[in-house]
């Protein structure tokens, strides 16, 4: 039904591991700013220095070519990018992967303070226990299983159910064997 879906705004720039889609020769300022001088995030504008310092870049960087940027730096132009053209779901593969401590922070606060939907797949547990409020697992003989809660949460609710449905093993109701008893 087109209907559910038409509330979805879905974003549509993929943030790629190679950063494809900056072009290196433009400076932050014209690469995110995209000819404006405001970004508007919800009901708030700010200038896109405000917006810029938010993902760390200082004055000296904004005005810096794409390609002398670290990676990095190039990964919060890209984040930078996708976060303003707004939308309500965001689908995340692998986003911590080549990313520097402070990118990762700042990705962590901005998907926290995201007030729409995010699918995440990672293998970043720590990451994931910091963002996640539900869990969706894919088991491997297909069943899914839905959860509310951080991730941990949910690690810690499957090992109790795992324990509960181990086979408990009953004591012997025969007298064990003393050693004269043994066969020899």
């Amino acid at each position: 039904n087109a209907g559910v879906f038409s509330r979805f705004v879905i974003s549509r720039l993929v943030i790629d591991q190679h950063r494809l889609q900056i072009d290196p020769t433009r400076t932050v300022w014209d690469e995110v700013g995209e000819g404006k001088e405001t970004v508007k995030l919800g009901e708030e504008t700010l200038s896109l220095r405000a917006y810029l310092r938010r993902f760390l870049f200082t004055e000296d960087r904004i005005g810096q070519a794409i390609s002398q940027l670290s990676g990095g730096e190039r990964s919060r132009v890209l984040l930078a990018k996708i976060l303003k053209r707004g939308g309500n779901v965001l689908l995340l593969d692998e986003p911590t992967n080549d990313l520097d401590l402070a990118t990762l922070r700042l990705l962590e606060e901005a998907l926290i303070q995201f007030k729409g939907t995010i699918i995440l797949v990672s293998h970043d547990r720590y990451f994931m226990n910091r963002v996640c409020t539900h869990t969706l697992a894919l088991n491997g003989d297909g069943s899914v299983q839905f959860d509310v809660g951080a991730y941990e949460e949910f690690i810690i609710r499957q090992s109790k159910i795992a324990a509960a449905l181990k086979p408990q093993v009953k004591p012997s109701t025969g007298s064990p064997l003393t050693p004269e008893a043994r066969p020899a």
